[in-house]
């Protein structure tokens, strides 16, 4: 005889744990479509358990992976976070990737790939996250920073480093020492030059560098546009 659903006036009724609002069974059959009509009634019935909507289930599924995530850090990498957050007074949350105007970290292989900062208030450069050895992506947006630390040099895996709408007056010498950098975005500074030893950054793809003071490219420079180094003025 194949299986029957019970009839609706036996089923119990269930509201979300969380936000409280009534949850029908067919949504949770849905979210449960992979056990057995039998198995999911039985949960269904039971009294012992929680139940989730589709929204809270999966903002509840999402926290626990961020959880486990941050659990599987280095020592080092999640005492680097809790300095940045006890200085922002607020969690910086686990982003799938980084974006332009996003808040947060992300991870790849267990460590920290991604770092944004869009807006966070910065009038000086946090020394603290050149410790992020595997970092590749860094957004420090619109924040206030006049200066770069020698530090960033350590930052060698970085690819990506975006301080558009800062105050920066001068390009550091030593962010050629960031071999692997692809694309630098320096635009709505304070800038009034650029320093030869861009020139011996080969990996550069693109050096936005809109809104600012610059009057003339060094040759070393505009050399590599002949070699894929797009800039933009």
């Amino acid at each position: 005889m194949s299986f029957q659903f019970p009839k609706p006036r036996d089923f119990k009724k269930r509201m979300c744990y969380q936000c409280k609002r009534p949850i029908e069974f067919g949504e949770f059959y849905f979210k449960n479509k992979d056990l057995s009509k039998e198995r999911v009634i039985e949960l269904w019935q039971c009294n012992s358990l929680e139940f989730y909507c589709c929204l809270c289930y999966d903002n509840l599924k999402r926290k626990n992976e961020a959880e486990y995530l941050r659990n599987q850090l280095s020592k080092k990498e999640s005492d680097i976070l809790k300095i940045l957050e006890i200085s922002f007074e607020r969690e910086l949350p686990l982003l799938p990737s980084i974006s332009y105007n996003s808040v947060g970290f992300s991870i790849e292989d267990g460590t920290i790939s991604g770092l944004s900062l869009f807006k966070m208030g910065l009038y000086e450069f946090p020394e603290v996250l050149t410790h992020l050895k595997n970092l590749r992506t860094l957004n420090l947006a619109w924040n206030y920073l006049e200066y770069l630390p020698e530090s960033l040099s350590s930052l060698k895996n970085l690819r990506e480093l975006d301080l558009i709408g800062n105050h920066i007056l001068k390009i550091p010498d030593i962010i050629s020492e960031l071999k692997r950098l692809e694309v630098l975005d320096l635009s709505f500074n304070n800038i009034q030059s650029i320093p030869n030893e861009i020139g011996t950054m080969k990996s550069l793809r693109l050096f936005k560098l809109i809104r600012n003071n610059i009057t003339q490219i060094p040759q070393t420079v505009s050399r590599l546009e002949s070699k894929g180094l797009k800039i933009l003025l």
